[in-house]
């Protein structure tokens, strides 16, 4: 008896040497401690989160695009860790940030539509970070409905910042807390650089040689079309659409009547007069949203999407646009990461809430649950920490439990995400599903599934769940043959595997 006892004893001790010798990340992950119990990696230091709204990684030359877009960015890829693989859990702003600072699916959370209120019982980060002796600051753009601060951002958040939104000077504010401050401060950074309408600041465009007159490439060029017959009907048959689908959740009587005055006017001056007394009292509360329909009878009607050409005009103003960000966002922060003091006390994460699709898969902006769309930039700089780069697929939900560990706090409030600290310290994660939602525009039904390099479209009807499109990502990267037909079977598993999943999370 003893002897078998020692030779179990021994053929543990070996395995466990093996292990230590060949692979010693999975060695440390196995008798790694909970993260509860983990020793700060960056103590009471700084946090930087910058969002660049709307900026797809595949438009990065460090994720394999042939333009040289974002050498700041992928040069402080080099400089720390470098996520080349990293999803968002939705393909627009709204329920996007909230999972990004909420570390919860949009389905966990329930913020998917302009006007939802975020649970009182649900915890952003810049409350949790408040709790715990951080300032905090939100440098985003006044009154924007896809960033509510009266239904979401509304809890531990000292200083919100509006001025001089989207100039290079707005960054220097966020960058100057950071550097005149002693005691700890959080800061969420904002910024519209990549959204369009993709207008740009030089009378050419950067990318292309291409000219397509039609469309817009200043502001000036909408800002001063008037209200006309043709934007009175666009509006008219547009809004009650929008109504139907609850994009106008805040103040829809007043939407209505709105449309209701507009239809009866007697000609065009009267029309112009009501639109003008809409806009000049805000009468709806929901300006941002209308003028979105307006911004898109201005803009996004002059292009063909059939026309190729006019594709590549567009896709080219907007590498400009993301272009103009890497220059005076991430060049202003690699000039900041210089300075010693600021490295060693700061904690940045730079990341998207969704990226941006020309028609890859027959639409444009941000709608499809495609990765052109769901794929998004990601960067942590932290000190101790360089040249990592990380190949496994992480999701936006994993940013605050990753924070939160590398920070040393700890909490006993459960997480969608997971953190990525066992990831980038000893180079082991287990396997597990990412999940995102489908975009306003969408049926609220439609979700995405992915484990490794299998990705199942799935809608719920009835009360039951049904795949509708499948794809492998390693042999596809382009999303465009969909093999659901012939491998149902693994359809089926991932669904069932998704059910465990929303099952345990409801536990």
């Amino acid at each position: 008896m003893g002897k078998k006892i020692l030779f179990i004893v021994v053929t543990i001790l070996t395995i466990a040497g093996g292990l230590y010798f060949l692979k010693p990340e999975i060695f440390v992950s196995i008798f790694r401690k909970p993260s509860s119990q983990q020793k700060a990696l960056c103590e009471n230091c700084n946090v930087l989160l910058i969002s660049l709204d709307t900026c797809a990684a595949k438009h990065m030359e460090c994720y394999g695009y042939s333009r040289n877009t974002a050498p700041n960015f992928c040069q402080l890829a080099k400089e720390g860790i470098f996520f080349k693989n990293a999803y968002a859990n939705a393909t627009w702003t709204l329920p996007s940030h909230v999972s990004m600072l909420s570390g919860l699916y949009p389905s966990t959370h329930k913020v998917l539509l302009n006007g939802d209120r975020l649970s009182s019982d649900i915890r952003l980060l810049p409350e949790l970070l408040h709790e715990r002796g951080y300032t905090t600051h939100f440098f985003i753009p006044e009154g924007d409905f896809t960033l509510p601060v009266d239904t979401v951002y509304n809890k531990g958040i000292d200083h919100y910042v509006h001025d001089e939104y989207d100039t290079p000077e707005y960054f220097q504010r966020a960058l100057d807390v950071l550097e005149h401050n002693e005691e700890k401060q959080f800061v969420f950074f904002h910024n519209y650089f990549c959204h369009g309408p993709y207008f740009i600041d030089t009378d050419h465009p950067k990318y292309t040689t291409l000219s397509v007159p039609i469309i817009p490439i200043h502001s000036e060029d909408i800002s001063n079309r008037p209200f006309d017959a043709s934007l009175s009907a666009y509006l008219l048959e547009s809004i009650p659409k929008g109504l139907a689908n609850g994009q106008f959740r805040t103040s829809p009587d007043a939407i209505h009547n709105f449309l209701v005055r507009l239809k009866d006017a007697s000609n065009i001056d009267e029309a112009i007069s009501i639109y003008d007394d809409a806009v000049r009292h805000d009468m709806w509360g929901e300006w941002g949203m209308m003028y979105g329909y307006i911004e898109s009878f201005r803009y996004w009607n002059t292009i063909d999407i059939q026309n190729p050409k006019h594709i590549e005009f567009v896709k080219a103003l907007y590498d400009q646009r993301l272009s103009n960000a890497d220059g005076s966002i991430i060049g202003a922060l690699r000039k900041k990461m210089h300075d010693p003091n600021f490295l060693k006390k700061t904690i940045v994460i730079i990341t998207a809430d969704h990226g941006e699709e020309f028609m890859e898969h027959g639409s444009l902006t941000h709608v499809t649950l495609f990765d052109d769309n769901l794929r998004i930039p990601l960067i942590i700089l932290m000190p101790g920490f360089s040249g990592i780069s990380v190949k496994e697929s992480i999701q936006s939900v994993d940013i605050v439990p990753t924070l939160l560990e590398a920070l040393g706090i700890r909490t006993s409030i459960p997480f969608n995400g997971k953190s990525l600290v066992p990831l980038f310290s000893s180079g082991f994660f287990g396997s597990r599903l990412l999940i995102a939602k489908g975009h306003q525009g969408m049926q609220p039904t439609v979700s995405v599934i992915r484990e490794g390099v299998w990705k199942v479209f799935i809608t719920a009807q009835n009360n039951t769940i049904l795949p509708f499109a499948l794809y492998n990502t390693e042999k596809d990267s382009e999303e465009q043959t969909n093999i659901l037909p012939q491998h149902m079977r693994k359809a089926e598993q991932l669904i069932n595997q998704y059910k465990i999943t929303l099952s345990n999370i409801e536990k």
